[in-house]
C-alpha cells in the first residue's frame, strides 16, 4: 500500500484559525450503503441482486447474491416491485401473488427472510410501499390496494383488503411522509386513488374526493415531501405537483410542467427535497426537476442537461443514496445499473458508467430498485475500512488524532475542531461511510461537524439543545446519516433533528428519569437509533423501539449501580446488546440480543482506572471489549474474531485525552 502524502489546509472555525494535518484519502471500501434490484423472469424464481455502493459510486455484488425472493415472477413490466423502509426489504412476487419481507443486515447487506414471509395475497401485484415508520405496508394489484401491518414477528392483512380503487388500477404506490395516507394508480386512466391508513390496523379508508383526476393518462412515479406535497409523472411528457390537506390532493396552479420525457414510469425525491427525479423507460433517460415555490405556487423545472442518458435499455427505475450525491438507474431489459454523480446544488447528473449487460440476471427484466443505508462510519471508523480506529479528542487544544486501522496503524491523521468546553459527538453526519469529527457546545446549543466527504474542507452547523441537555447523536430517521439529538434529564425528553429533511423537521419522545443514563443504540435492529436508558439504582435497561414508531418498548435487568454501561453489538446480529464493565474486577458482562436475552457472556479485561472504549476494532461485525489506560496512553483490545482468545494494543494519546469511543 502506498504511504499517504500529507497536506495542510487552513480552516476558519468559530472565529479561530485552525490548522489541519490530513492523510490523503486511500482507496478504502467505505460502506456508503447498498442497492437492491429485483430481477423478474415470468414463471421462474424471482432473484434479488444486492450491491454495495461506495461513496464514489462503485458497485460491488454482495457475497451470497443473488438471493431468491421466495416467489415467482410474472409477465408484467412494472417498476416498483421492491421497496426498503425501516430495516426491512419488501419484495413483490407477481407470478405467485405474494409479498416477501426480509431484514437487512446494515453491516453486510445480507438478507434474512422474516418468519411470516412470503405473505399470500391475490391479483396481479404491481407495486409495494411502506410508511416511513415501516409498520404499515400497501401492495397494489388489479384487485385493489392491500393494507398490511408489519411487526418484528407478524404480518397481518388489514380488514377489508384489498380496498377497491375504482378507475385507478395500480402501477405505482406511495405514502405521505407521516404515513397516514396512501396513494395508488397509473396502470390505466388518469386518476389516483387516495386512502387514509390506520397505523394500528392498516385499514384503508377512501379519502374525500378520491379518486383525484390528474388530467393526464397513467399518473405514476409518486413521491411526497415533508410539506405534504405530492409529485407524479406520466407515461407521456409532463410532471405534476399537488398540495394536500388531510391527505386530499389539489393540483398546483402551474400543472403540468414540461418534463422532456416520453415514458416516465417511476420517481423519487432527492433527500434535500429540492429535486424530483424520474426514470424514462421509453428513451432510456433520467429526468431531474428543480422544486421551487410553495403551496399552490410550487413549480417543477427541468435542470440544465435534463434528461440524462443512462446508456442502458428500458430505464424503468431510479433511486438515490442517503447523501443525495449518487443516483442509480435500473435498465430493465439490458439488466444493468447506471450510476450518476449528482451536483446537489444544481441537480446536474454526471454519468459514472453503466454495468456490463446482464449484471442483474441473464434473462428477465428488472422490475424495481431501492437504496438501503449501510453502517459504514460505524463507531470510531474514521477511514471507512469497516474497523474502528484509535481516536482521541484533546480538549486543551481541540485536537482530534486518529491512528488508522486501514494502514495497520502505521499512519495517522489530525484535525483541530472544537473548544475545551465542547463535548465530542462524533458520527457519520454526511453519510459517506466515515466518522466525522463533531462537537456539541452546551453554552449555545451548537452542533458543528467537519465533513469527511469533502476532505475536511467544509463543515455543517445546527443549533439543538440546552446547556443542561445530554447529547445523544444517532441515525434516528434511518437515512444513513447521524442526527443531532439530546436527552433532557429534567423532563425525560429525547429530541432529534432529522438529517433526512435537511434539519427542517424533528421528532420527540419522553423516555427516562433524571437519574437515568441515556444510551442510544439500535436495540431492535431496524437500522434506526432507539432512545434507551440504564437505571443504576436498579440495573434496569429500557429501550423505546423505533421499529414500532416508539409505541412499544423492551426492558431487561443487567448490572449494578457501580457498573459502567458499555452497550454495543457484541454478538453480531445487528442489534445493540446491554453490557456492563465492572471497574472493581475488570469484568465485562454481555446480555445477548441474538438469544432474546436468554444467554450472556463474560470476560475479564482491564483495570479499575481504565476507560472502557468498546467498538469493532477487528472488523468482524462484532464489538470488542477495549480499554484506554490514561496513565500510559495505551489501548488494549480483546478480539471477538478469535472468541476473545487473542488481543492487541497500541499507544495513542495522553492522560488528559478523551477516547472518542468512551462509554457511556
Amino acid at each position: 500500500m502506498m504511504r499517504p502524502a500529507f497536506q495542510r489546509w487552513l480552516l476558519s472555525l468559530l472565529g479561530s484559525i485552525l490548522l489541519i494535518a490530513l492523510s490523503a484519502r486511500g482507496a478504502s471500501a467505505a460502506a456508503g450503503g447498498f442497492v437492491y434490484a429485483m430481477n423478474q423472469v415470468n414463471g421462474a424464481s424471482n432473484q434479488i441482486f444486492g450491491f454495495r455502493i461506495s461513496a464514489t459510486g462503485t458497485l460491488t455484488l454482495l457475497s451470497g447474491f443473488p438471493v431468491a425472493s421466495g416467489g415467482l415472477g410474472g409477465a408484467g413490466s412494472f417498476s416498483e416491485h421492491i421497496h426498503y423502509k425501516g430495516g426491512l426489504l419488501f419484495v413483490v412476487n407477481e407470478g405467485s401473488a405474494s409479498l416477501s419481507v426480509f431484514s437487512v443486515d446494515p453491516a453486510t447487506g445480507a438478507l434474512t427472510a422474516r418468519p411470516y414471509s412470503p405473505i399470500a395475497l391475490s391479483g396481479d401485484l404491481a407495486c409495494v410501499a411502506a410508511s416511513p415508520p415501516g409498520n404499515t405496508v400497501v401492495v397494489g394489484s388489479n384487485a385493489g390496494l392491500w393494507g398490511l401491518v408489519i411487526t418484528p414477528s407478524t404480518a397481518t392483512i388489514a380488514a377489508g383488503s384489498p380496498a377497491p380503487t375504482p378507475g385507478a388500477s395500480p402501477f405505482s404506490c406511495g405514502f405521505s411522509r407521516d404515513g397516514l395516507y396512501a396513494y395508488t394508480g397509473g396502470n390505466v386512466g388518469s386518476v389516483i386513488a387516495g386512502f387514509s391508513v390506520n397505523p394500528s390496523t392498516g385499514v384503508l379508508t377512501p379519502l374525500s374526493g378520491s379518486p383525484y383526476d390528474t388530467t393526464a393518462g397513467n399518473p405514476v412515479g409518486y413521491a411526497t415531501d415533508s410539506a405534504g406535497r405530492f409529485f407524479t409523472s406520466n407515461f407521456g411528457d409532463g410532471v405534476r405537483a399537488f398540495t394536500s390537506s388531510s391527505g386530499v390532493l389539489s393540483p398546483v396552479a402551474g400543472n403540468p410542467f414540461t418534463s422532456g420525457l416520453s415514458g416516465g414510469v417511476q420517481g423519487v425525491l432527492h433527500p434535500s427535497e429540492n429535486f424530483y427525479m424520474v426514470a424514462d423507460r421509453s428513451a432510456n433517460r433520467v429526468g431531474v426537476y428543480q422544486i421551487a415555490g410553495s403551496g399552490s405556487g410550487t413549480t417543477l423545472t427541468a435542470v440544465a442537461g435534463s434528461p440524462f442518458v443512462t446508456g442502458g435499455t428500458f430505464s424503468d427505475a431510479v433511486t438515490v443514496n442517503g447523501t443525495g450525491t449518487l443516483v442509480v438507474a435500473a435498465n430493465g431489459i439490458s439488466r444493468n445499473l447506471t450510476v450518476f454523480q449528482m451536483n446537489t446544488s444544481t441537480g446536474f447528473l454526471t454519468s459514472l458508467g453503466a454495468q456490463p449487460v446482464s449484471s442483474v440476471g441473464s434473462s428477465g427484466l428488472i422490475t424495481g430498485l431501492t437504496f438501503v443505508p449501510g453502517v459504514g462510519g460505524g463507531i470510531g471508523d474514521f477511514d471507512g475500512d469497516g474497523k474502528s480506529d484509535f481516536t482521541i479528542f484533546r480538549p486543551s487544544t481541540g485536537l482530534w488524532a486518529t491512528l488508522k486501522s486501514s494502514t495497520n496503524y502505521t499512519t495517522s491523521s489530525t484535525v483541530s475542531w472544537g473548544l475545551s468546553t465542547d463535548v465530542p459527538v462524533p458520527g457519520d453526519y454526511d453519510g459517506d461511510g466515515k466518522i466525522d469529527p463533531a462537537i456539541f457546545r452546551p453554552s449555545t446549543g451548537l452542533w458543528a461537524f467537519l465533513k469527511s466527504s469533502t476532505g475536511y474542507t467544509t463543515s455543517g452547523t445546527v443549533s439543538w439543545g440546552l446547556s443542561t441537555d445530554v447529547p445523544q447523536p444517532g441515525d434516528y430517521d434511518g437515512d444513513g446519516k447521524t442526527d443531532p439529538a439530546i436527552f433532557r434529564p429534567s423532563t425525560g425528553l429525547w429530541a432529534f433533528l432529522k438529517s433526512s429533511t435537511n434539519y427542517t423537521t424533528s421528532g420527540t419522545v419522553s423516555w427516562g428519569l433524571s437519574t437515568d443514563t441515556p444510551l442510544v443504540g439500535d436495540y431492535d435492529g431496524d437500522g434506526k437509533a432507539d432512545p434507551a436508558i440504564f437505571r443504576p439504582s436498579t440495573g434496569l435497561w429500557a429501550f423505546l423501539k423505533s421499529s414500532t414508531n416508539f409505541t412499544t418498548s423492551g426492558t431487561v435487568s443487567w448490572g449494578l449501580s457501580t457498573d459502567v454501561p458499555v452497550p454495543g453489538d457484541y454478538d453480531g446480529d445487528g442489534k445493540t446488546d446491554p453490557a456492563i464493565f465492572r471497574p472493581s474486577t475488570g469484568l465485562w458482562a454481555i446480555l445477548k440480543s441474538s438469544t432474546n436475552y436468554t444467554t450472556s457472556s463474560t470476560v475479564s479485561w482491564g483495570l479499575s482506572t481504565d476507560v472502557p472504549a468498546p467498538a469493532d476494532y477487528d472488523g468482524d461485525g462484532k464489538f470488542d471489549p477495549t480499554v484506554f489506560r490514561p496513565s500510559t496512553g495505551d489501548w488494549f483490545v480483546l478480539k471477538s474474531s478469535t472468541n476473545f482468545t487473542t488481543s492487541f494494543g497500541v499507544s495513542w494519546g495522553l492522560s488528559t485525552d478523551t477516547p472518542i469511543n468512551k462509554r457511556p
